[in-house]
């Protein structure tokens, strides 16, 4: 796992979180990952923040006080997970421009009136419909854009089961966000935490048929995250996923300092900073 990156982390400022960001660096060094990316959640709703908890400033000290401490052996990036920013975009900038991030992280959580995946009912409704509502929502995302990466582009599978939702059987929305995060320069996460199938598999989110697609439309930009709520699940099957992104024809995956990627060689972790070609 060394110089790997794992940009999808979240500290005890989430709160269905539980670990600080020392405990979870301290955790990431054991482990051998090279690198973490802070992304605690924001979450805007029509009744205001749903992770009320969350404090830029707070989350942007922690990370400086954990560069000091283990930052000759781990690489710490500010990053924030922002649900559904396109639909609060006043507030959402706002939240971007409060501290230095290094990674703006792009979700969607909630339908239009403010109610999670989570919480929705899925018995005997209409799946293709909501599917394809949920894949238009990311699309109007993508193309608000005012972010660096997408993450777990399938996330209701987890939730209202994966085979029934299965972004696949809506192939060509499926392809037309994935040829708009590739056409806008984004990175697409290979969220790690994915989901169970009825047969207890685990599957990648997306799951590997998608990520063959993205490939397939020319994307390159993707980015390893295991959604870890806890510092047990830090860097959680990241082995696996990078023999699968070789698989796909994949050669780096990438992470963000200060907005800009840095691209990491599946073969031998050397990390390569986009836009000045300098070896970081």
């Amino acid at each position: 796992m060394s110089n790997m990156s794992d940009t999808h982390v979240h500290s005890d400022q989430s709160k269905d979180a539980v670990d600080s960001v020392m405990a979870l660096c301290e955790e990431a060094i054991g482990k051998g990952l090279g690198e973490i990316t802070i992304t605690d959640h924001y979450e805007p709703r029509p009744y205001g923040n749903d992770n009320t908890g969350y404090n830029p400033m707070q989350a942007w000290l922690q990370v400086r006080l954990a560069r000091l401490r283990y930052g000759q052996d781990l690489g710490i990036r500010l990053g924030v997970e922002l649900g559904q920013p396109h639909l609060y975009p006043e507030e959402s900038l706002s939240i971007i421009a409060s501290v230095p991030y290094d990674y703006i992280l792009a979700s969607v959580h909630t339908d239009r009136k403010g109610r999670t995946y989570f919480e929705k009912d899925y018995a005997g409704q209409d799946m293709r419909e909501i599917r394809e509502t949920y894949l238009t929502e990311v699309l109007h995302l993508v193309r608000w854009g005012r972010f660096d990466g997408i993450a777990h582009l399938d996330v209701p599978a987890r939730y209202a089961g994966g085979e029934a939702f299965d972004i696949a059987r809506s192939a060509d929305l499926t392809r037309m966000v994935l040829k708009e995060i590739i056409h806008r320069g984004k990175a697409l996460e290979l969220n790690t935490k994915g989901w169970t199938g009825a047969d207890g598999g685990r599957h990648f989110s997306p799951d590997v048929k998608v990520l063959k697609w993205y490939r397939e439309l020319g994307g390159e930009m993707i980015t390893l995250g295991s959604d870890a709520h806890n510092k047990r699940d830090l860097g959680r099957e990241f082995g696996r996923a990078a023999a699968v992104l070789t698989g796909l024809g994949f050669t780096h995956t990438v992470s963000f300092t200060d907005r800009t990627p840095v691209w990491i060689s599946l073969t031998d972790g050397t990390r390569r900073m986009e836009e000045i070609c300098a070896v970081v």
